[in-house]
């Protein structure tokens, strides 16, 4: 879209949905030199720097990515209820099949606890990344270990899972990291009882590269919730600094269930500030969306870095048939992939440029450096 500076100039502003004009500035960049007044102030900052090697950008076909907490918890545990409304086998069976249904490309679990085998037996075209296991205190391969960590003891499971289709999808690089900071070990929705964080993978799609984070945050809130929104806090603090310490250049999707909302939980203020002041661009798609369902504690947050490959949001969804099979509701994001090259990047054209190191926002940088860089035309990682 065009914009007017202080000055009454006409400039471009480039963000998600107009990366197409882009493009065809890029393919018919010798027209537009010969261009009206109108459009040289856009023109003289493309060439500022130097000249810009263009090449189109690619809009990848799409994928669905899906989040959904089974709420996978027992029944009870030696009598006593602790998850009376739980799907439990029947329940999960059903939720098994209405996946397989539904098709999505990916699916973030969370709560995946004691009847995964009830919902993955239906889901025969997935790739499934590791079950930890369940709660409860039986013996047997199915049930998580009751270990000491900290000076606490907890079931050695998240209840997190990924599953992908085959066809489309492959996933590498799993890596679990526990929250540093949780409230409530027999009550505040006893998060401490196992042991809760995030997972992250790489996950490719159509030979692109991004990166998946799954997350359950710590639960309970409203006017007992203090501590769990303070615990929830530090968590939000944790996965900025995770990303920060990633500088990859890699786009990110950030879903799960956060048992956070806007109204209660500094989001903001913590995780998408943080993130912007970094120059990276963070969305979340039920905001991006201008959805009229009611904001759900379940959450995709999608993030573009600086330079690089781009997620472009398509649609998003609460989805309002899944008809009470467990305490949430899918929600579901779709999304498309522009594809840039290190060739996009403008760098400044001068006769010693070659021999110097950049960094993905064109900043020549020394050997101290650490992360992805741009060296004589080539993307290299500086450890």
């Amino acid at each position: 879209m065009t914009k007017k500076d202080n000055n009454g100039i006409f400039f471009f502003d480039f963000d998600n949905s107009n990366l197409k004009l882009l493009n065809y500035f890029c393919r018919n960049k010798t027209k537009f030199m010969k261009a009206s007044y109108l459009l040289k102030g856009f023109i003289i900052s493309l060439f500022v720097f130097g000249s810009m090697s263009c090449k189109a950008h690619t809009f990848q076909s799409s994928f669905s990515i899906a989040s959904l907490n089974v709420d996978g918890l027992p029944g009870s545990i030696l009598g006593i209820n602790i998850n009376p409304d739980a799907p439990m086998e029947d329940g999960s069976v059903k939720i098994g099949q209405y996946l397989a249904k539904k098709s999505y490309d990916i699916i973030a679990f969370q709560e995946d606890f004691n009847y995964h085998q009830q919902i993955s037996q239906f889901m025969t075209d997935y790739s499934f990344a590791s079950w930890l296991g369940g709660v409860g205190l039986e013996q047997n391969s199915n049930i998580a270990p009751f270990i000491k960590t900290d000076s606490l003891s907890q079931f050695d499971t998240d209840g997190l899972g990924l599953a992908w289709l085959n066809s489309a999808i492959s996933v590498s690089n799993e890596n679990r990291v526990k929250w540093i900071s949780g409230y409530g070990y027999f009550d505040h929705g006893s998060d401490l009882l196992i042991i809760k964080g995030f997972r992250s993978y790489t996950v490719t799609f159509n030979n692109v590269d991004i990166d998946v984070i799954n997350l359950h945050m710590d639960a309970n809130y409203g006017a007992d919730g203090e501590y769990d929104i303070q615990a929830r806090n530090i968590q939000w603090h944790q996965l900025l600094n995770a990303i920060k310490s990633m500088n990859n250049g890699r786009p990110k999707i950030i879903i799960g269930d956060t048992n956070s909302l806007y109204i209660q939980d500094d989001i903001e203020g913590i995780f998408f500030n943080g993130l912007k002041a970094e120059g990276y661009q963070v969305f979340d798609a039920w905001k991006e969306s201008k959805n009229s369902q009611p904001e759900s504690l379940d959450k995709i947050i999608y993030i573009n870095p600086p330079i690089g490959n781009k997620l472009i949001l398509n649609s998003y969804k609460q989805e309002t048939d899944y008809n009470s099979l467990g305490d949430h509701d899918p929600v579901v994001a779709e999304f498309s992939i522009t594809e840039e090259s290190v060739s996009d990047i403008a760098l400044p054209t001068t006769t010693t440029s070659t021999r110097h190191t950049y960094n993905l926002s064109g900043q020549r940088v020394d050997h101290h450096y650490r992360g992805i860089v741009i060296k004589q035309g080539k993307k290299k990682i500086l450890q």
